[in-house]
């Protein structure tokens, strides 16, 4: 089988015919601008062909779409990830689903926590919480809360937005002991006062912590 984009018209000719000469030749300048025409219809998709759209493409598709939290200093990959969740944003904007996806999204880890999962007080309802280990500038948190306000639905607020990192280390404790016995024997003479202390001993513990 041969792909649309390949196929030319001695591939549906008799053999002694597509040999000819004239013929190839033919073939060959409408196969040319059968594919060109086919790679500028490519350019006319946008949301079906994200992956392969150019950056310059993406930053106007952007602004058509309404695209939040999107700013062209992000990387090519940021880019493609908001502007394919754009619609699925748009249809669920009011939610703390949208929230949540907007902030994994932008930051890659996040969620949000909403006022009856709170673990302190207080618990106000309408409130909530997002969780993300995302740093934080002061100029893209300005930027971060007004993409917030946006998409939020308008009788929820933000009670704070807290960064969490894990950091995994490894604790390590040893102990040992060790026990001997020492012993001090006279035979040249007996101690003043103990006639029958002809040896005494003692035995001590030594416990090491590392």
């Amino acid at each position: 089988m041969i792909k649309l984009y390949d196929g030319q018209i001695t591939d549906l000719l008799p053999e002694k015919i597509a040999k000819d000469t004239e013929v190839r030749c033919l073939s060959y300048a409408i196969w040319k601008e059968h594919q060109r025409l086919i790679d500028l219809a490519d350019k006319t998709r946008t949301l079906s062909v994200v992956e392969k759209l150019p950056e310059r493409v993406l930053d106007i598709l952007a602004v058509e779409l309404r695209t939040p939290y999107y700013q062209e200093n992000m990387d090519v990959n940021t880019k493609r990830n908001i502007i394919k969740n754009t619609l699925q944003w748009h249809s669920k904007s009011g939610t703390a689903a949208a929230v949540s996806e907007l902030v994994e999204a932008a930051f890659g880890v996040g969620k949000v926590v909403e006022w009856f999962d709170f673990e302190e007080p207080p618990y106000t309802p309408g409130t909530f919480d997002i969780i993300t280990n995302a740093r934080f500038t002061e100029d893209s948190a300005k930027y971060f809360l007004s993409v917030i306000q946006r998409i939020k639905n308008t009788r929820s607020h933000i009670r704070r937005i807290l960064t969490e990192r894990r950091v995994d280390t490894t604790w390590k404790a040893a102990i040992a002991g060790t026990s001997r016995a020492v012993v001090v024997i006279s035979n040249t003479r007996i101690i003043k006062g103990y006639p029958n202390a002809a040896a005494m001993q003692r035995t001590y513990t030594k416990i090491v912590i590392s």
